[in-house]
């Protein structure tokens, strides 16, 4: 059984995915770029704007992969404006998109990779007793 957490992070993960891009709720041990992490942001959990509501919000790695800097840095272009039209095109507020960085995984590879931080709105099931 999964966290009711957890099944928001797939539900944008299965979002990306149905947009063509690979979304995953984890990080994988041998990250195959590109990718779309869909991982906790922070603060995760907030406010929302209705009784009931909560602001969730998530951010989502987006790893070009390796090779040479000009042909990924148009390959994240691409695939950060497909990501945020995507998000957008479903209601999701995206709040900010962090410059490129070198992520280097546990595997030794190094990636090229930016941050989508996102916001949504969500309703936690009621508590059962």
């Amino acid at each position: 059984m999964t966290s009711w957490l957890t099944d928001e992070r797939q539900e944008v993960a299965d979002l990306l995915t149905e947009a063509g891009f690979s979304g995953t709720v984890h990080v994988p041990s041998v990250p195959l770029p590109p990718l779309a992490m869909v991982l906790p942001g922070s603060p995760y959990l907030d406010e929302g704007e209705l009784f009931g509501e909560r602001a969730m919000r998530l951010d989502i790695w987006v790893v070009a992969g390796q090779g040479d800097t000009p042909s990924l840095a148009d390959g994240l272009d691409e695939q950060i404006a497909g990501i945020v039209q995507t998000l957008e095109g479903d209601g999701i507020t995206v709040e900010s998109v962090a410059q490129p960085i070198t992520w280097k995984p546990a595997n030794g590879s190094e990636n090229l990779v930016s941050i989508i931080s996102v916001r949504l709105l969500v309703r936690p099931p009621a508590l059962t007793t």
